[in-house]
């Protein structure tokens, strides 16, 4: 319903890609709904690692553009660029362009003023929370929550918490409290409604 792209294939115009908060490609010309397939954006299933984006890819197109080779195809979308070599292969692999780039947007962030050195952590629209206690900008900040990251906290004794709101898996907001690691990796995650 949103974020809607049509490219088709250069070298053969059967072959449509249609990008919304998913990636789809019909190779017949869309002439017939069983032959379209999801390359893209949220998980296909239950083999997804990150829980619910397509493997190495993001939700939300914005953009398909072919490289020269007409094979090698780029998206772009509210996870930044992303690039196959091969966009007719069953199972579409990709490669984040992105290299340590986030595309984001912070509703809020909240602040551990306990410690010397402060840490962050931030709900962000369509890319869950980012945890941070680096000042190092070549140090990626960690995801304790994916989903639509919201409001953040930290307490008077160091704990976390963040919300998430995403109508299509969880059709309210969820406030969780969040244990991490010495490296900010997510150790526990219990939900606090």
């Amino acid at each position: 319903s949103y974020d809607l792209i049509i490219k088709v294939k250069p070298d053969n115009p059967d072959v449509i890609f249609m990008g919304a908060t998913n990636l789809y490609r019909s190779t017949d010309g869309l002439r017939t709904p069983d032959n379209v397939t999801l390359i893209g954006g949220y998980c296909p299933d239950t083999t997804c690692t990150d829980t619910y984006r397509y493997p190495n890819h993001h939700a939300d197109l914005h953009e398909i553009i072919f490289s020269k080779d007409p094979n090698i195809l780029f998206t772009g979308s509210d996870g930044g660029v992303h690039k196959t070599l091969n966009n007719l292969a069953p199972k579409v692999e990709w490669i984040s362009l992105n290299n340590a780039y986030y595309t984001t947007q912070f509703y809020t962030i909240a602040i551990n003023h306990l410690i010397e050195n402060d840490e962050i952590i931030g709900g962000l629209q369509d890319n869950g929370t980012l945890f941070t206690k680096y000042f190092d900008e070549k140090i990626d900040w960690t995801s304790p929550s994916y989903a639509d990251g919201f409001y953040c906290a930290v307490s008077n004794e160091g704990k976390y918490y963040d919300t998430s709101q995403n109508s299509s898996f969880q059709p309210k907001i969820k406030i969780w409290k969040i244990t991490l690691d010495e490296f900010g990796e997510k150790k526990i995650k219990t939900r606090r409604d």
